[in-house]
């Protein structure tokens, strides 16, 4: 892609964007630069009357992102153009996007002084804006992208590239007339020999379990259930009363009645204890005679 003076002669026109067309975003405020972008080219799966347009443009002082869209704003991919680094002439790889898996190009870089000086931000545009030019997008066949497997929890799994599908336990592949058969039924002899394994464990206590195969075992009160090799320990979290309600509203009253009849005492004793200091100080009491006679 790298030509000089096809590169020169792009950088003065709106190519690979159609000529004509404005290159403005839609609020008007930016404008794409003509010697920014001066070739692409892109591989898209799509029908040939499919057109592709520059749908977004985030500018940084790092990076700028251009993200192309179909004519349905589908988004097809983008260019991830780092400006640190660029020389004029430098070559960008095209991601693509999920519904555009598969898809390749590249874009050619020409200056990025008119880029530094435009408004930073994510600008949007329009198709009648930047209509990429036919030449620009070569239409591929459309193919299988990819294959999504749902169960019927509705969890689904999805592949994409080369994607080998196996027959496991009595299924069987069978090709006629450009069609794959999946044959699954009894009396295939299709199945894997089982391994000889113990006796299962097919009730608890005479319950059996769902129809899944599931034994529900729900823990109640103070009882907990802790893993174990090959079993549950049944624990104990919290002891109950040995005593009933009524007991116990027994128990409260007395111990009550006790509090008070304590409370009564300290009452006596501390009489006591002043009635003793009033008598210690009387026997301590000196008496002076000046007349004993």
């Amino acid at each position: 892609m790298n030509t000089l003076d096809f590169h020169n002669e792009n950088s003065l026109r709106s190519y690979p964007v159609k000529d004509g067309l404005s290159r403005e975003s839609v609020d008007g405020l930016f404008t794409i630069p003509n010697d920014f972008l001066v070739d692409m080219v892109l591989a898209v799966s799509a029908e040939a009357s499919q057109q592709f347009y520059i749908s977004k443009l985030t500018n940084t002082n790092d990076t700028v992102l251009i993200t192309v869209s179909d004519s349905s704003n589908v988004v097809a991919g983008s260019f991830n153009i780092q400006l640190a680094n660029h020389q004029p002439g430098n070559d960008y790889t095209f991601t693509p996007s999920e519904t555009y898996i598969g898809a390749n190009g590249k874009c050619t870089v020409w200056e990025t002084a008119g880029m530094r000086a435009a408004p930073l931000g994510s600008h949007t545009f329009t198709k009648q804006a930047t209509e990429l030019c036919m030449r620009v997008v070569v239409p591929c066949l459309i193919a299988v992208k990819r294959l999504t497997f749902v169960d019927t929890n509705r969890l689904q799994q999805t592949l994409t590239g080369n994607v080998t599908v196996e027959a496991e336990s009595n299924l069987r592949f069978r090709y006629e007339n450009s069609q794959l058969y999946m044959d699954a039924g009894e009396g295939l002899g299709l199945n894997k020999d089982c391994t000889r394994l113990p006796p299962p464990i097919r009730t608890i206590n005479g319950v059996e379990p769902d129809p899944n195969g599931d034994f529900v075992i729900v823990p109640a009160d103070c009882s907990a259930l802790e893993p174990i090799t090959n079993g549950l320990l049944m624990k104990d979290t919290c002891a109950k009363p040995c005593m009933g309600c009524s007991e116990l509203s027994e128990l409260t009253d007395r111990a009550a009645a006790v509090e008070t009849d304590l409370l009564k005492l300290k009452t006596f004793v501390d009489d006591i204890n002043i009635k003793v200091g009033q008598l210690t100080t009387l026997a301590a009491y000196t008496y002076d005679c000046q007349d004993c006679n």
